[in-house]
């Protein structure tokens, strides 16, 4: 017969020690771990005080001992061991999980910041801090989005940082934010240590990548420089109309990117022998509907001799910009390009009428960044009722096309019957042959002119600046290109993994590691020994 189990005070007072300071281990490393003293962590270090309180009450010599160090007992340091062990490693763990510290291992160095990025950088004068707003269903995008804001924390010396909000936790922050699950800002830092609300800019995370985080932080640091100027004195479209037939949305886009938005009087201008404001980065003439007068062309040549951008979004009819105009005729001599009198029609429909005319020939330049149907079909452009321009073989500057119909298109210059019934076809020898110029520009390389004329303005309304994308894309590349702000932050293309590669473990996974390593397998050979302990003191 086998003897009985005795549990003895000493027993019970020892396996209190056991629990009590394995609890506040383990409610400790919660605590530096979350950063704050959740449920579970108070539930921990309630049962280790309660533990370590049972363990003084019953075996107040033994813990004495303990504590001295003359009669500890051997198994019971062995345990102690074991624990103080977990809790250094598991502080290391968490010390340096968060000390910032990365390590590329890729030959490529996919995972270090192209010299671009640093040297956007380099110029930093002011701290930056990236909010992101991730909810605890988002915990695997913020790990991957973390990867990547933090190296802009080394990189910058610590003048970006980053903060990573609950908003399910923190609705009053995301509000303030007008933040949504999964998006991203930046902001200028006070000397305090907040954030300057004035400055917070929303960063669009299109793939998640360097690209995104470092054009946005060159968008930040460009606040304020470019002044984008909208002349009002021809009818054209109003930039703080709200319908669908204005352009508030376009002028929302520029200023959500950094740019000033001005109102001009070019007929005053033009009455006063005035000048346009040397601030002015670019002007935009968006539909005019009255014609652009020789004294107003005078105007807009000393402007882009003295290096300004100018955007023209002409339209259809074309009694503001005839092809016989003052302007056109300046287009032509000193920009090598006009707009026709006629309108785009393409034969075989890819938009909803054949008057609606989708983007089918994109040359590659910073005015068509970011339109490609072939990989994104809503990144394409279209236009309604668009004029063609004709782009002059031999300027006498620098130009170009942009973006043309297809070449199953053709020109309509009968506009008289279109215009009265609607009518339109192939005339041969009438009508112009496709493919046509859409969108053409011109440089002067001497004086830093730079001209862009679409023949549409449509695209840039509040109804169709979105649907499709590319509309949205081709009016910011536009200004982009005419305030050289594009070229400011230039990628060179790269080849490389566009997802996370395997080795990139996101932190709740390796976490979970860590637990299973740290926690699991020491917390089951202490087990395994108990176990063996009981069994030999029941022999």
């Amino acid at each position: 017969m086998r003897d009985e189990l005795v549990i003895t005070r000493s027993n019970l007072g020892q396996l209190a020690s056991f629990v009590g300071v394995g609890a506040l281990l383990m409610g400790g490393l919660g605590w530096l771990w979350a950063g704050w003293l959740s449920s579970y962590v108070q539930i921990a270090l309630v049962i280790g005080i309660v533990g370590v309180a049972l363990w003084v009450a019953l075996t107040p010599r033994e813990f004495i001992d303990f504590v001295s160090g003359r009669r500890a007992r051997q198994g019971t340091v062995a345990v102690f061991s074991v624990l103080l062990f977990v809790g250094i490693v598991g502080m290391f763990y968490i010390f340096v999980e968060r000390a910032v510290i990365t390590l590329d291992m890729t030959e490529a160095g996919d995972f270090t910041l192209s010299a671009e990025s640093r040297r956007v950088l380099a110029s930093l004068d002011r701290d930056i801090r990236i909010t992101g707003f991730y909810s605890p269903a988002r915990v695997a995008t913020r790990e991957l989005d973390d990867q990547f804001f933090r190296q802009y924390e080394i990189e910058s010396n610590g003048r970006i940082t980053r903060e990573y909000i609950d908003p399910v936790r923190q609705p009053a922050i995301a509000t303030a934010f007008r933040a949504q699950d999964g998006d991203v800002f930046i902001s200028f830092v006070n000397p305090d240590g907040t954030v300057d609300m004035n400055s917070v800019s929303y960063v669009p995370m299109i793939d998640r990548q360097e690209r995104d985080m470092t054009l946005a932080i060159s968008r930040l640091l460009a606040t304020g420089t470019f002044s984008v100027y909208f002349d009002l004195s021809l009818g054209e479209l109003d930039p703080g109309d709200m319908s669908s037939r204005g352009i508030s949305i376009f002028t929302q886009l520029l200023q959500a990117n950094g740019f000033n938005t001005q109102p001009l009087d070019l007929a005053q201008l033009a009455a006063t022998n005035g000048q346009i404001p040397m601030d002015a980065s670019a002007v935009i003439i968006a539909r005019p509907q009255t014609e652009i007068t020789p004294a107003m062309v005078r105007v807009l040549d000393d402007y882009l001799r003295r290096g300004g951008g100018l955007f023209l979004a002409a339209d259809y009819p074309v009694t503001a910009i005839a092809e016989d105009s003052p302007f056109n005729d300046y287009l032509w001599n000193d920009w090598g390009m006009r707009v026709l009198d006629t309108v785009v029609v393409e034969e075989i429909a890819t938009g909803p009428t054949p008057l609606d005319v989708v983007s089918a020939i994109i040359y590659d330049s910073d005015i068509s960044a970011s339109i490609d149907p072939e990989f994104d079909l809503d990144s394409r452009t279209q236009f309604r009722i668009t004029r063609s321009i004709a782009i002059d073989d031999d300027p006498p500057v620098f130009n170009g096309s942009v973006i043309m119909s297809s070449p199953d298109s053709f020109g309509e210059t009968d506009l008289d019957t279109l215009a009265r019934t609607n009518d339109f076809g192939y005339d041969d020898g009438a009508d112009i042959p496709g493919p046509l110029t859409l969108v053409g520009f011109s440089s002067n390389p001497e004086t830093g002119g730079r001209v862009v004329v679409v023949g549409d303005s449509d695209f840039l309304t509040d109804g169709q600046i979105g649907s499709p994308s590319g509309n949205a894309y081709l009016s910011m590349n536009i200004i982009g290109w005419l305030t050289e702000y594009t070229q400011s932050v230039s990628f060179a293309p790269t080849a490389g993994v566009g997802n996370v590669p395997f080795i990139f473990v996101d932190t709740a996974t390796l976490d979970r590691i860590v637990f299973g390593t740290l926690i699991v397998l020491p917390g089951v050979t202490l087990l395994l020994g108990l176990g063996v302990w009981f069994v030999r003191r029941r022999r």
